[in-house]
């Protein structure tokens, strides 16, 4: 009797998604395959090139991986579109000219190189939860909101804004829950600081801004952890609160401001100026008249029981 044995081999098909590189062909719009070589939209494992010398218009939402535009290339978001999302891993690395009308994310770095250019419209957002390295141009003049993170989701990372660049900022928002927040690496003049959620540290760098949305909390606020000030000029009798401190959260606030000065603030932790008496507070707050001259206003400085 002969016994037969039969191997069975199972085979165990697998089948992966391998990131392609898709460059423009021509001018045109995203949505349309012709724009694109090999005929093809860019999908979410894609990484994406606009090629020297062509305009794409962003006309619907997208996500994608990373995208580099290249010199003297175009990239235009249109407002309909709400802007362009990509992926956790998708950095963008921009060497001709992005138009803002929509809105602009990466979950990761931004870098707008020398020469590039960065323009935007009414009402747009440039939402970036990496790092920011601007040596070109970035131009959110118009109600546009530069945002490290964004207001409904905090960046995780430690982001830094940096560059040797030109910024002509109307307001920048913070949305970070990482312990490093967001670090100052240039000094920046805006129009409003909005704090959403995490905290941004100067280090060696100013600050100056018109406004505030909020006079800040434990968790978010500006920390001056070097020699960098937070600075604003406003007008009125109404109270102006700076969202300020060291290693706790110190807000100043002052007001009657008639006379339209521009003061600076910076909070320290260990004392410069020897205090008064034994029962102090373990903050230092640094004022000062940026605009020098004879000025009367009101200040109240602000600390914790804990303090």
């Amino acid at each position: 009797m002969k016994t037969v044995y039969f191997l069975i081999a199972l085979f165990s098909l697998h089948t992966s998604t391998i990131a392609q590189t898709i460059t423009s062909a021509k001018t045109g719009v995203w949505s349309d395959p012709s724009t694109w070589a090999g005929n093809m939209v860019p999908a979410s494992f894609n990484d994406v090139v606009i090629a020297t010398g062509h305009t794409v218009t962003v006309d619907i939402n997208d996500t994608i991986l990373n995208l580099s535009i290249n010199p003297t290339a175009i990239l235009h978001i249109n407002s309909g579109s709400g802007g362009l999302t990509l992926t956790a891993t998708g950095s963008i690395i921009n060497s001709g000219v992005i138009q803002i009308v929509g809105r602009l994310r990466t979950n990761n770095n931004f870098t707008n190189q020398a020469g590039a250019s960065v323009i935007d419209n009414f009402g747009n957002q440039l939402n970036i939860f990496g790092n920011l390295v601007n040596n070109g141009s970035l131009n959110l003049s118009h109600t546009s909101v530069l945002v490290c993170g964004d207001a409904g989701t905090a960046s995780t990372l430690p982001q830094n804004i940096s560059g040797t660049g030109t910024f002509n900022l109307h307001s920048i928002g913070i949305g970070n829950t990482n312990a490093a927040g967001v670090s100052l690496s240039v000094p920046l003049t805006i129009d409003v600081l909005q704090l959403f959620n995490g905290k941004l540290f100067l280090g060696s760098n100013d600050l100056t801004c018109n406004s505030f949305n909020t006079a800040g909390n434990t968790t978010s606020y500006v920390v001056t952890n070097g020699t960098g000030r937070l600075k604003s000029k406003f007008t009125g009798i109404s109270n102006v609160i700076f969202p300020i401190g060291n290693s706790t959260h110190n807000p100043v606030s002052i007001g009657k401001n008639t006379g339209h000065h521009t003061f600076s603030v910076k909070v320290n932790d260990n004392f410069i100026h020897s205090p008064y008496g034994s029962s102090v507070v373990n903050s230092e707050w640094d004022i000062i008249d940026e605009t020098g001259g004879a000025v009367s206003v009101d200040i109240t400085l602000s600390w914790y029981t804990t303090d």
